[in-house]
Parts: structure tokens; sequence; C-alpha cells
């Protein structure tokens, strides 16, 4: 569809059996380490197979390059691989020790789950009481900083706010660690949420902290977990939602879809087909208090059920402390136009008294789905944008965070 994408594979002869093992990573779309189901070498042959993404691959050996054809759902590319070391992504925000600023693991439990959260507490220098932030994940298992395709956002985040005056507390999501993989494989949105609210707790816990300045910053589905909290936490100081959505999630998938396939240059009868085939499955959703038998394995988690049914605006309309929404024109993934206007009638509704709190809208000219500075906002080029997060939005949330007193 008009993408180009590089593919790195690794291929090494595993002990001394001398069979081959072969691990790809498509950079551009987050693949790393993905290990091939089947590897054979025929004298200058190797072809190769990862059967869980329809995935073949065959091709001859010429000096320091593999010659070949790849093949993916019925679609065959060529594809030359030429012997190298991998380019290494350039990510010019990434932190470098030394730091101005006290940095320490911590741990805490979410006892309604019974698991044990671990993550890092960021603080800056002196003894405080400092202003802090629970960052909040997007959708999808993360870690602590919110890690894709080499950018990490939320060490981003981090550094930027320690040095700043504000503390930030980040964890791995439940699940990034084996002893938490079982409960994540059931968790919805609103489990997920507890997890957080655990780490607000434990900020509130910490001498060092000012317990009525503490707020709850979330990217994508962190930014609908932000308002599911302070919804029924009236102690929330404060909250930020980057990218967050207003309608429900079967709305979004199906938006994103449409958008991303027409930004790769999808013909209309395919984004069309996508589109129809989501709105199915989101009408059989909305109408069963359970999980239908009869849809996609792919919409079957107690997950996607939960998201494509949850409606976001009554958690925003009862959030009662002030609260920012930064979004990108250029956002993909949770489209302006679809939830802006619902963005907006609550907003209106604070201002006039007829719900409570505050709701103040920035939308930012030019930024995708991670607030990068892009072209058109497609996923594809995550991976190629040497920025991580647009340093107006690292300004403009730090100095709304310290205005909140």
């Amino acid at each position: 569809m008009g993408q180009v994408l590089k593919v790195n594979l690794d291929v090494e002869k595993a002990g001394a059996s001398g069979e081959y093992v072969v691990k790809m990573d498509v950079p551009e779309q987050g693949a790393r380490g993905l290990l091939a189901d089947s590897v054979k070498m025929d004298g200058l042959t190797l072809k190769v197979k990862f059967l869980q993404f329809g995935i073949e691959y065959q091709g001859m050996m010429a000096l320091n390059s593999i010659i070949g054809k790849f093949r993916q759902s019925g679609m065959e590319f060529p594809l030359t691989l030429v012997r190298g070391e991998r380019e290494k992504a350039v990510r010019p925000q990434t932190p470098q020790p030394p730091y101005p600023y006290r940095s320490e693991e911590v741990a805490f439990r979410n006892e309604k789950a019974g698991i044990e959260l671990h993550g890092t507490l960021t603080e800056p220098e002196g003894q405080g009481p400092f202003p802090a932030v629970v960052l909040i994940t997007g959708s999808g298992t993360e870690n602590r900083d919110e890690e894709l395709m080499d950018h990490k956002p939320f060490l981003v985040i981090a550094d930027y706010y320690a040095r700043h005056g504000i503390a930030v507390l980040r964890f791995d999501d439940r699940g990034w660690d084996e002893a938490t993989r079982e409960i994540a494989a059931k968790s919805t949105t609103e489990d997920l949420s507890c997890d957080y609210e655990s780490a607000f707790d434990f900020l509130k816990g910490r001498p060092e902290i000012d317990n009525g300045r503490i707020g709850l910053e979330g990217h994508s589905e962190g930014g609908i977990i932000v308002f599911m909290i302070a919804a029924r936490r009236p102690d929330v100081a404060f909250v930020v939602s980057l990218a967050g959505t207003s309608v429900k999630g079967g709305e979004i998938l199906a938006s994103q879809k449409v958008a991303v396939l027409k930004a790769a240059g999808a013909p209309d009868e395919v984004v069309r087909q996508t589109e129809r085939e989501q709105e199915e499955v989101n009408a059989k959703i909305y109408a069963s208090k359970e999980i239908p038998a009869d849809i996609p394995e792919d919409y079957k988690s107690p997950w996607i059920y939960y998201f494509i049914r949850h409606d976001p605006a009554p958690d925003i309309r009862a959030t009662k402390c002030p609260a920012l929404l930064v979004s990108g024109t250029k956002d993909l993934q949770v489209l302006q136009d679809v939830n802006m206007p619902v963005f907006r009638t609550i907003a209106e509704e604070k201002a006039t008294g007829q719900a409570g709190g505050t709701l103040e809208i920035r939308s930012m000219e030019g930024l995708n789905h991670l607030f990068q500075h892009c072209t058109t906002g497609a996923p594809s080029e995550y991976y190629g944008i040497t920025e991580t997060i647009s340093p107006e939005v690292l300004k403009l949330t730090s100095d709304w965070i310290l205005t909140q007193k």
C-alpha cells in the first residue's frame, strides 16, 4: 500500500546440532524478536516461515546478500537482505546520565487484584514537598517508559518534569512480568485503572510529596483512565489527558482503521470493507451483555470487549478537578473530528456550571498520536521520526501542572 518497510533477520546456528534459528524485526511496526517456526538451509537457499503471521521468505545467498521473495497473506514482494549491523535508531531526546534529580526504584501493591507493581519514582532535588503525577500508558502491555519503536516518551516526560520541579511515578503495566501475565490476559481498562489508583495512593504515603497536588497524566487509553479514577476519587488534584478519547471504543477503532488505511494509500474498496466489518462487530458487541460467539477471535478478549462498549463521557463530566486535554491535529488513531465535539460540549458545560470542574482543550498543530511533528500522522512514520515528543507539549503540560495549587 505504498509503504516501504525495513526488515531485519538474525540468522545463526544454535548449539552443537547446527540447526539454524531465525528471528525477525520490523522496526517501523514495532515488531521485535519474532521467532521463525520453520528454518531450512538447502545449499545456498534459505527458507523461513512465521506461521502466526502467515509469512514465508525464500532467498538465494549471493556474496553478502540474500535475494528472494517475501510472502504474506497472498501478497508477494521482493526482499533483498544485506549482511551488516542494524542501523541504530536516533533518539536525541532520550535522557542520558548524570541526572540533576533523584531516581528511585519502587514497588507497591494493588491489594484488590493481589499483585505487586514495579516502577521508578523521579523527584527534583531538594526536600519538597513536590507536586507529583502518575503517568498512565496507552493500550497494550507496556513498560514504565511506554517504550515504542525505540522511543521512550514516559522517560522523556519524567526527565523534563523532574528538572522543572515535578515528581513522577511511572511503572510497568500488569502483564509485563511473568507474575502478572495471567491476570493481565483477563483484565479490562477498569481493572487497569485500579493499578493506577494504587500508584496514586502510594504517592500519598510519601512525605516528600505534596498530598494536595498529586495528579494523573495518561496517554491514549491512559487518557481515558485519568477520568475514570478522578470521577471516583475527589482527592485527585488534576488530570492531563494526552490523546484521550470521548466516545465509545468501537467508534475509535472504526475511525482509526479508516484513517490509517487511507494514509497508507489503500484502495477505496478495502477501506469501505474494513469499515463495514468493524461496524458489524461493534453492533454485535453493543447489543450483547457478554462476549458474542459469532465475532472474530481478535475481539473475544475481556479488554477489547470492554473497550468497544465503554463510553468515557460520563467520567469526564463527573471529574471535579481541573483537567487538561491535549490533542494533535494529525493524530490518526484518536481523530479530532470524532472526539473534539464531545470534549467541547463538556468543556462548555463545565464553564457554565452545568458540570463540575474545568476542562481546558489544547489542539497542537501538526502533531501525531505520539505528539511528534510529522508529515501525515500515519503510524508507519513513528519509527523514522527522531523526535520522541514535542518540546511544546512538554512545556505546555509541565507549566499547566505547576499552576494547579
